[in-house]
């Protein structure tokens, strides 16, 4: 009953995402169908970034992951009410903190933008980002209330409201290319204006949710016991966090200083790469992170290893075979999806080489992210952050060596080797700790699969270049390519008895 009902939660969290980043594509391709891979697209990009960045910080990041188990605990403990009071305590804090971090942000914004007025896409960067600021204080108080959903059990309704934003993204873009056309800036202007909306509606969907749940907010500020445990687990969380995420940023900085166009490359690349992490990867972890908080807290090793087992059996199943797809298919992909409007094929070519790069780190960014949540499960925040530590060295080493010959593919290329840091070193002391998931053999199952995916398609791909070319080509390779390499995996993985095959049968089937 318990597998059923987590199958069930992936699957709502699932198809909720999977929505979302299928409007987040068609956001995607509007974006470069109207800007381009142009000075406009990259100092929006770039702009957009900074908000998130606080997004991943105080909002789903280090305060959700410091929040859930100290709130499963109250939860289990005192109730709703001791449970919503401690949300209370929270969002006081974190509402007030996020509100100086806003205005902060648009004056230094504003100081950049007066700064590099002299270079367009630099003045533009800072332009937009201050505009674009007081998202963080939306985006980041709707995960904490996702984060609060999610310890009551609910995960469909938290999982809606990336909908929203990209919903809101995609009408500005359509009125902006109706009413001014393509690589305008009035167009970008309203675009950050569709941010700004989106972001709203991400916020009163939790919060109406909670509300119907029976939560009232009061201001308080007041200690507790249980906020103090709170910190004590999200200051070490939120300095790992912040590694990483200034790791991300310093690739778009770099990226954004190269030229015009590495900027929308490793966007793209980035989006791509983020489908499968979001749909299964994001999804697995959201359900079974509260799960694991639970058990940890029990101390019932035995039953916290098994659904650990199973989460990252789960989890490697998709997105092994995700990223050996996508490396057979880059050029395919990216033509249908993007190559549309002002975007055109000598974007696609540029795009193609960095996507396939960053599909490698598909897996291994999944294996970081699950080990990550599995010592944050066991309310150790200070590991995982000496480890990230390592990882920013290495990806900055890596960046400026690599930036030089290789440009955006460089940067690539570093963001995926400095992840197999925490991949691998968090894997390793988690073993020591906890023992062994005895993962390794259905892990092995579908790394072999998967390589016999990736020659099929190639061997297919040679196959239908003989029937058709360019973007016909791309859309019957998409169009047939990608059914049957799934199709290959599951009669590859049954071949070799992968012991989950049942729950990702279920899986699939629920998601679609």
């Amino acid at each position: 009953m318990r597998t059923k009902r987590t199958i069930k939660d992936i699957a709502k969290v699932s198809a909720a995402t999977m929505g979302s980043r299928v409007l987040g594509l068609v956001r995607d391709q509007l974006t470069f169908a109207v800007l381009g891979a142009s000075a406009l697209s990259s100092a929006f990009l770039f702009s957009f970034a900074l908000p998130n960045l606080f997004r991943r910080l105080l909002g789903e990041g280090a305060l959700t992951s410091a929040m859930m188990p100290v709130l499963a605990n109250t939860l289990k403990a005192g109730g709703k009410d001791a449970a919503f009071g401690l949300l209370n305590r929270v969002l006081s804090r974190a509402g007030t903190l996020l509100a100086l971090i806003a205005v902060a942000g648009i004056l230094l914004s504003f100081l950049g933008a007066l700064f590099f007025r002299e270079d367009y896409r630099l003045f533009w960067s800072g332009a937009l980002s201050a505009l674009l600021f007081p998202y963080i204080i939306l985006i980041c108080l709707a995960a904490v209330f996702c984060g609060a959903l999610n310890s009551l059990g609910v995960f469909g309704i938290p999982s809606i409201g990336p909908m929203l934003l990209n919903a809101a993204m995609i009408i500005s873009l359509a009125v902006g290319w109706l009413l001014w056309g393509q690589e305008n800036i009035y167009t970008t202007l309203l675009l950050c204006g569709g941010v700004l909306v989106g972001g709203a509606a991400q916020l009163f969907l939790p919060l109406f949710c909670l509300r119907a749940k029976g939560w009232r907010f009061k201001a308080d500020f007041s200690a507790s016991a249980e906020l103090s445990e709170l910190m004590r687990l999200f200051t070490p969380a939120l300095l790992g966090a912040s590694i990483i995420q200034i790791n991300l940023m310093i690739s778009k900085f770099l990226a954004n200083s190269i030229n015009d166009t590495a900027l929308p490359g490793l966007y793209i690349a980035e989006r791509l790469v983020e489908l499968p992490l979001g749909v299964f990867t994001f999804a697995i972890i959201t359900v079974y992170f509260p799960k694991l908080s639970m058990l940890g807290m029990d101390e019932s090793p035995k039953s916290y290893m098994a659904e650990y087992r199973r989460g990252l059996i789960s989890m490697a199943a998709v997105t092994v075979p995700a990223a050996a797809g996508l490396i057979a298919l880059s050029s395919d992909v990216i033509t249908v999806l993007f190559e549309w409007g002002a975007f055109g094929g000598a974007d696609v070519a540029m795009c193609a080489p960095i996507l396939s790069i960053s599909a490698l780190g598909i897996p291994v960014f999944s294996l970081a992210a699950f080990a990550t949540k599995g010592f944050h499960s066991c309310k150790d925040t200070k590991t995982p952050v000496k480890v990230s530590v390592v990882s920013f060295v290495v990806n900055v080493a890596l960046s400026f060596g690599l930036m030089g010959p290789f440009g955006a593919r460089g940067l690539a290329a570093a963001s995926v080797l400095s992840a197999l840091v925490p991949a691998t070193v968090l894997t390793g002391i988690f073993r020591r700790k906890k023992g062994s998931s005895g993962a390794w053999g259905e892990l092995i199952k579908c790394i072999v699969a998967s390589v016999a995916m990736y020659v099929a398609l190639s061997l297919a791909k040679d196959a239908t270049a003989a029937v058709a070319q360019g973007k016909i080509l791309a859309f019957l390779n998409c169009a047939l390519l990608i059914p049957a390499g799934a199709l290959f995996y599951a009669l590859m993985l049954k071949v070799l008895r992968f012991e989950q095959m049942d729950d990702l049968v279920k899986l699939f089937l629920r998601r679609r």
